[in-house]
């Protein structure tokens, strides 16, 4: 028996768990370099575990989904520059929720 012990190898075991797991797969250009997001994965999760924070939202924006994702984007990778993840990490505060959940 022969064993591969290639890093190719080791990445195809790394990402064949993860996906077992139930990882999704992602592809390079899924990825935005400038902002360090994956915005389909921030917003599928975003619609499923908040959907009236999100449906307040879209309100501010007048509906505008591309417009909406895109300031959101944009204003969470600043406040995520400026004062890091953790700091974010279930305030609310970040990119335009505070002022979306008080109206």
């Amino acid at each position: 028996m022969v064993i591969h012990t290639s890093e190719q190898a080791f990445e195809t075991v790394i990402e064949a768990a993860l996906l077992d797991q139930g990882y999704l797969k992602r592809s390079v250009k899924d990825y935005n370099a400038a902002q360090c997001l994956i915005p389909q994965d921030l917003f599928d999760f975003i619609q499923a575990s908040q959907p009236k924070m999100w449906a307040k939202l879209l309100k501010i924006y007048g509906g505008k989904v591309v417009e909406a994702k895109a300031q959101f984007c944009q204003k969470l990778a600043k406040d995520i520059g400026r004062r890091g993840t953790l700091a974010l990490r279930g305030t609310g505060r970040a990119s335009g929720w505070r002022a979306a959940s008080s109206g």
